[in-house]
């Protein structure tokens, strides 16, 4: 077996990293054959390619091969490192996901209930324009994924860097348009498979949501954002809330992520969605209103104030998600809307109230980053301001 990347480079612990090697390589000698059928009999051997560190995760791309085939899986270990993670200016921000509470171990075994739920949602779809990432194992000590390695890039890889030639003429409109269709049946299909209703509910409530943006108003003023675009969203939100729900949200088990980081898109616009934690029973405009702000809110986006993506495709590809997810149905434009203010308030919050990396130089790049991003937070703003009015 290889040694692979430098486990210290990764930010991973050196003994727990090379547990995870041996208890993976022991795994693959007795399941490679079960998981691929190249495989068959034939002896199996793993090496890890990839070691990486991401907020809440250690990601590991191991590749098997019989001397004749090669297939690459990743092994997903969830962990709970602060050290990875850019610390709070403030204790008491207002965050629409709350900090987990729970192990790293039950955090990792909801994930792979929600990739074969995932699955499961998906079952009969058109495998043309829906993949499904298989969950092949569970990795016991320490605890974590088994998965299936997909080579094909995110849809937040493809928006970021639509300025590339190359990449423009492999993503024509036609495959954006089907991609924004299928994302809004591939979360139909999810939120249909299930309710939600072993699962504790997080605001589900519209005064609850009312609330959330009332205290996300008053968080956003007191760290110094401008006054007239958060008190104007804030009160329209409070005013259109009670025309536009009902007293109880939609609800279901929500993805939890459900952003451009966390869809493959592969040829045609076919899509592969990843990364679900249903870990609560949530407002089904959530999950609509993290992709579509998502994508509004990307790096580059915000940095350029819009030249990235702009803001009529945008809303084009909104009109093909909510069209989609309704199936049928009276697309839920003002229900996103709203919903929308509530993450785009989340989202400045985050802006302004994380603490800057260590060393000067990132310290004063991030002040020029919240001062550049502050601007177009304030036009989003505005923005829905306008739409809800």
């Amino acid at each position: 077996m290889t040694s692979g990347p430098s486990k210290r480079e990764s930010g991973a612990d050196s003994a727990e990293a090379d547990e995870v090697v041996r208890a993976f390589s022991i795994l693959a000698r007795d399941s490679a054959g079960d998981w691929f059928s190249c495989f068959d009999t034939t002896p199996v051997t793993s090496s890890l390619v990839k070691l990486y560190a991401r907020p809440r995760c250690f990601v590991y791309r191991f590749a098997l091969t019989d001397g004749t085939s090669r297939r690459d899986v990743v092994v997903k270990i969830r962990h709970s490192h602060e050290t990875l993670r850019r610390a709070e200016r403030f204790g008491d921000r207002p965050q629409l996901t709350p900090q987990r509470t729970m192990s790293d171990r039950d955090s990792a075994g909801c994930e792979f209930t929600g990739l074969r739920q995932a699955a499961q949602a998906m079952d009969g779809a058109d495998p043309e324009r829906f993949g499904v990432l298989r969950a092949l194992a569970w990795l016991d000590g320490p605890a974590g994924i088994v998965m299936e390695y997909v080579d094909e890039p995110t849809l937040r890889q493809l928006l970021e860097r639509r300025w590339r030639r190359a990449l423009v003429r492999r993503t024509s409109p036609s495959d954006e348009e089907q991609t924004w269709t299928a994302l809004g049946e591939w979360l139909r299909r999810f939120h249909a498979a299930d309710k939600g209703d072993a699962l504790p509910p997080r605001m589900t409530r519209r005064d609850e949501l009312v609330e959330h943006v009332q205290r996300s108003r008053e968080f956003l003023l007191r760290a110094g954002a401008e006054p007239g675009p958060v008190h104007r969203l804030a009160r329209t939100v409070a005013e259109r809330a009670e025309l536009v729900y009902p007293v109880e949200l939609p609800a279901a088990a929500g993805h939890g992520d459900y952003t451009g980081q966390n869809v493959f898109v592969g040829p045609r616009g076919r899509i592969t969605v990843f990364d679900p934690l249903p870990m609560w029973r949530v407002c089904v405009y959530e999950d609509l209103a993290r992709l579509t702000m998502g994508v509004r809110l990307l790096g580059p986006q915000v940095m350029t104030h819009g030249r990235l993506l702009d803001g009529d495709l945008c809303d084009r590809w909104e009109a093909r998600l909510l069209e989609s997810y309704a199936g049928g149905g009276h697309p839920p434009a003002h229900e996103l809307h709203l919903y929308q203010s509530l993450l785009l308030m989340d989202r400045w919050g985050e802006l302004v109230g994380k603490r800057p990396a260590r060393g000067r130089a990132r310290q004063v790049a991030r002040r020029v980053r919240v001062r550049a991003g502050s601007g177009w937070f304030e036009q989003q703003a505005e923005r829905l301001t306008s739409l809800l009015n």
